[in-house]
């Protein structure tokens, strides 16, 4: 079998991922608000990152586009999960 790349979407390796839902987040697949992070346990982020920069997403990453007041939030409420993010 044959893969035919889809202009526009990611190629990862021999694969190429499929669009999100059009009301999804076109960059983790995943419904949320355009202030929120990505959802750094989406494969679809996973893929759609490593895609674009060569490198497996950290949460850094998935709330680099946020203000620094979501930042703090959110490094605050994964820290008490045990989850330390590195900016």
């Amino acid at each position: 079998m044959k893969n035919v790349p889809i202009e526009g979407l990611p190629t990862v390796g021999s694969f190429q991922l499929l669009p999100p839902a059009p009301d999804a987040c076109q960059e983790c697949a995943t419904k949320h608000e355009a202030a929120m992070p990505h959802n750094q346990q989406s494969l679809y982020w996973y893929y759609w990152f490593y895609a674009k920069h060569n490198r497996w997403p950290t949460w850094a990453d998935a709330m680099a586009h946020c203000s620094e007041e979501m930042k703090v939030k959110w490094i605050a409420a994964l820290a008490e999960r045990g989850v330390k993010v590195l900016l």
